[in-house]
């Protein structure tokens, strides 16, 4: 598809589209971009943090999430492509497969944490949206919305006062805390 799009551009048609547009336009979406991939890459950042802690550098953490979520973004296929930059990248580190997974589901789990409230917060407080899409009401477009909120607020009572201890296959992990979410969540948004 990205062929048959691409022969229709002109290289001198994007030369002259970028110099048309405005340096502060061209200065904010770098900047953007940056900000963006600073807070993809604080997702294992903080995941190996609380997981790996001392077993993986911080910088390789950072360069896993930031290449993983690009990879990923690039080549569609996001959890086999992003898992398996993530794993080339902290394998040869921590042959641990259990630990790595961990660091991996975490970051995952902050995207989607992080989604959820912004959908949720959208559909909530910005009603119409998705309404000019689909045929669905304003209220009940609201009350998705608020369910939405409500689900995230009971995980994060959960996390802060639950057990959080989890195995799968007979290997146990620890979903992470209520402080921990919070950083996560706060890297998503």
């Amino acid at each position: 598809v990205l062929h048959y799009l691409a022969t229709h551009v002109k290289w001198s048609d994007v030369k002259a589209d970028v110099i048309a547009t405005p340096n502060i336009s061209l200065f904010w979406a770098v900047v953007t971009t940056i900000v963006s991939f600073a807070g993809m890459a604080l997702y294992d950042v903080i995941a190996v943090e609380s997981i790996a802690k001392g077993k993986i550098p911080m910088r390789v953490a950072a360069m896993a999430g930031a290449c993983g979520y690009a990879i990923s973004n690039f080549l569609g296929f996001a959890y086999p492509t992003g898992t398996a930059v993530r794993y080339r990248a902290y394998a040869s580190l921590v042959p641990d497969f259990t630990l790595l997974a961990g660091v991996m589901a975490t970051s995952w789990i902050a995207f989607w944490i992080g989604l959820f409230l912004v959908l949720g917060g959208l559909l909530t407080f910005h009603p119409a949206g998705l309404s000019t899409v689909i045929d669905i009401g304003a209220g009940a477009e609201t009350a998705i919305g608020l369910a939405m909120l409500v689900l995230l607020a009971l995980l994060c009572i959960w996390l802060a006062t639950g057990k959080r201890r989890r195995s799968v296959h007979g290997e146990g992990f620890d979903l992470p805390n209520l402080r921990l979410s919070g950083l996560l969540t706060g890297a998503a948004i």
